[in-house]
């Protein structure tokens, strides 16, 4: 395999925009540099204001944009009537453009993206591209310039399911996109030198379609970075609850965590940080609550709670969320609920937490919760350090 002393980077989004999205890649390469290995990162110009939580990671790492054309309409739920308009005809104005969904965030950005692609290839010349997506276009893309820079080791980062996911208006495709979109992965999958994911189900799965580049196909966990926490401080101690909540409340998960305040508002202290509390029902929102808050405050918060809520959709049931392994590094216990699958699994199997398939049975479980034990051994395979070391050793 070729050396990896440089590393470039595509990542939609990435420090100093906001979006968790760039926050794999942006741990990924700050401990790339701090093992001498030199980074660039190519990343959309997304206009927004640059206020990622991961930007002081990233510090010193050149990172060069490309401009973002995909309507901003597309990218938020419609409200008004107007907006839903504009959203309609939006999505039949990218239906023309695009053969296979119309909903990838990369679609029309595939002119600018490649001049600064090029440009980066030919001056920075690096012995390692990763690709990482969603949005999935960019790792089609970027095999545009594969055959002229043959020397150089491409790596795809499926961060999420493409073709059988759900997001992206995958599961709504018609038969003739769908297949478009298949040929495209599979060119992807065939194509590129190595083929990264962070979930177990994903690696499996992608081994089981494409089973002849099997051997190509490698987990690389998301992770947690100590450097995050700051637990314990003087800041945060009344700023216990019960049970604590924070992040997105997905589609069909809002009716459980209604259940949960409705049920036990007057025996647990229940904390819930969300922007998406707009959501939940007027008067399911006398508990403690309020917008989402910066990871840091957030974890400082998780760490004097009894317990964390993780409400497990559907189409995330067999996924590994990093959040995860920074809720059982601060030693806080999950009680996760929702769709069994992999995600319970791997919480109960791993002493995390409690798995419950019914709201009904929280307060019963929170009187008895058990003082789980910090499990050190399992949670250092997770430390971005390490899975830094296990990215090189791919190489």
């Amino acid at each position: 395999l070729p050396p990896a002393e440089r590393i470039l980077i595509v990542s939609q989004t990435f420090p100093p925009y906001n979006g968790i999205g760039g926050r794999r890649w942006a741990k990924l390469a700050k401990y790339l540099c701090k093992a001498g290995i030199e980074i660039e990162v190519i990343c959309a110009d997304l206009g927004r204001d640059k206020t990622s939580p991961w930007t002081d990671d990233v510090n010193g790492v050149p990172v060069f944009t490309y401009e973002h054309s995909f309507p901003k309409i597309l990218e938020q739920f419609p409200k008004s009537l107007f907006d839903k308009l504009n959203y309609r005809l939006q999505v039949a104005r990218l239906k023309k453009i695009s053969k296979g969904t119309p909903y990838d965030r990369a679609l029309l950005d595939r002119d600018s993206f490649l001049k600064t692609f090029y440009r980066r290839l030919r001056e920075f010349k690096p012995h390692t591209v990763v690709v990482t997506g969603a949005p999935f276009y960019l790792l089609h893309y970027a095999l545009e310039a594969k055959a002229e820079f043959s020397d150089i080791f491409f790596v795809a980062d499926f961060r999420d399911p493409w073709t059988w996911g759900n997001s992206y208006g995958y599961s709504k495709l018609s038969e003739k996109r769908l297949l478009h979109e298949k040929a495209l992965e599979e060119n992807v999958v065939a194509k590129y030198n190595m083929v990264l994911s962070p979930w177990p189900s994903l690696v499996n799965r992608l081994q089981e379609i494409y089973a002849k580049f099997s051997g190509k196909i490698k987990l690389l966990e998301h992770g947690y970075d100590p450097d995050d926490f700051t637990i314990g401080t003087a800041e945060f101690e009344n700023e216990s609850f019960d049970v604590i909540f924070g992040g997105t409340i997905y589609q069909g998960m809002e009716r459980s965590l209604e259940k949960i305040i409705f049920q036990f508002n007057q025996d647990l202290r229940l904390g819930i940080f969300s922007n998406d509390l707009h959501k939940l029902r007027p008067n399911a929102k006398s508990v403690h609550s309020g917008d989402l808050i910066s990871s840091k405050d957030f974890l400082n918060k998780v760490a004097q709670s009894k317990a964390v809520l993780m409400l497990i959709p559907f189409h995330m049931k067999d996924g590994i969320p990093s959040k995860l392994f920074e809720y059982a590094y601060v030693s806080t216990p999950i009680i996760a609920i929702g769709h069994k699958g992999s995600l319970a699994e791997f919480i109960e199997t791993n002493q995390f937490g409690i798995f419950l398939k019914d709201e009904s049975q929280l307060l019963e479980v929170m009187i008895k919760l058990p003082d789980l034990e910090k499990n050190d051994e399992v949670l250092l395979n997770y430390n971005f350090e390490h899975l830094t070391k296990k990215l090189l050793s791919f190489f």
